[in-house]
């Protein structure tokens, strides 16, 4: 541990006493909460700097009770009950789909369902991945909190790329981000339904180190071939692994995951109803695919070699292989009506 972490420890273990025997005495005020928060972050950071090889994650198909704003308690009720499931089959991260909900519901900071998450993350001792509509300092945004297993909020993202009911109806503004998330299961990225519809947004995630890609959708079920084709392409096209999470019923677009594998690249599938989709992911195995060092094509000296090469081949680094100079015409706006 850096020496800086370990000065910050020493100060916060002494604060940690404090704090409980303040809790004890039902003395609770600012400071025994502020200390006991900042050793939980302080802690957190320390498991983050240890990056593990696999992580168990669940995607949450749920099927909303309504969109309407009388029904959140209900769809809320119906993702924690959901949740538990993923929880007891050991999730290490639990992403819920896109507006889990529903459309109707817009809240403001500070958001009473990301405190449920937070509280369900800390009791569980996992990462959850949320979404709404959240008002923030007046501008309407989609949001995606990523929380970690203190109860802590790692970050949030604001969707970056709308449809056009989207910017006329409900009036949301752009995100201008695209994060990635150190946790202890190495980088991972976020993206909201039609992001993942545009190459670039995965790429840039990618170049930045995302190990695994998140993608939270309410796709109706009319798209599901070309949202599934798409979801697989984008994890053989960045080397990364997909978790895309819809919903069921009308949604059910479609809850996947995904390797970065030419064969049997899909890990598990849902079908249309309800359920909760969990597997775990190999990151180790992609580190060292990341490196070519289990690529036989990158090791021929023959067109035989090629051959058997192409016999045993798992998957492709594609990025590794990218020739950006050629690319500069991506970063010219464009007006839609030429397309």
């Amino acid at each position: 541990m850096h020496d800086s972490w370990k000065r910050e420890f020493k100060g916060l273990r002494r604060s940690k006493i404090r704090s409980r025997k303040l809790f004890w005495l039902g003395e609770e005020n600012d400071d025994s909460i502020y200390a006991e928060s900042c050793y939980r972050k302080i802690k957190w950071r320390k498991e983050v700097s240890i990056v593990k090889d696999t992580v168990r994650v669940a995607g949450i198909q749920m099927k909303l009770v309504s969109e309407s704003v009388k029904a959140r308690e209900e769809n809320l009720k119906r993702a924690l009950k959901m949740m538990e499931e993923a929880a007891s089959m050991g999730a290490e991260i639990i992403c819920l789909p896109e507006l889990f909900l529903g459309a109707a519901t817009v809240e403001k900071e500070p958001s009473s369902t990301v405190q449920v998450m937070r509280d369900f993350a800390r009791e569980h001792r996992s990462y959850v991945i949320s979404n709404l509509y959240l008002f923030e300092q007046g501008e309407k945004y989609s949001v995606s909190h990523i929380i970690g297993p203190y109860g802590n909020i790692v970050g949030a993202y604001r969707k970056t790329h709308l449809f056009p009911w989207e910017h006329k109806f409900t009036k949301l503004k752009l995100g201008g981000d695209l994060p990635v998330f150190d946790t202890e299961h190495g980088k991972i990225g976020v993206l909201i339904c039609q992001d993942a519809m545009v190459p670039e947004a995965p790429r840039v995630l990618t170049l930045k180190g995302a190990e695994v890609i998140f993608v939270q959708s309410r796709m109706p079920g009319a798209f599901l071939v070309p949202w599934r084709d798409t979801m697989r392409v984008r994890a053989v096209e960045n080397q990364v692994f997909i978790v895309s999470v819809g919903g069921a019923g009308y949604h059910a677009c479609g809850t996947l995951m995904v390797a970065p594998r030419l064969i049997n690249d899909i890990i598990v599938e849902a079908g249309k109803d309800e359920q909760v989709v969990s597997a775990t992911l190999n990151l180790e195995w992609l580190r060292e695919m990341r490196q070519r060092k289990n690529q036989p094509l990158y090791f021929v000296r023959s067109v035989e070699d090629i051959r058997k090469g192409l016999e045993k081949v798992e998957s492709y680094t594609f990025p590794l292989d990218r020739n950006p100079k050629l690319y500069h015409d991506l970063l010219k706006p464009h007006d839609p009506a030429e397309f």
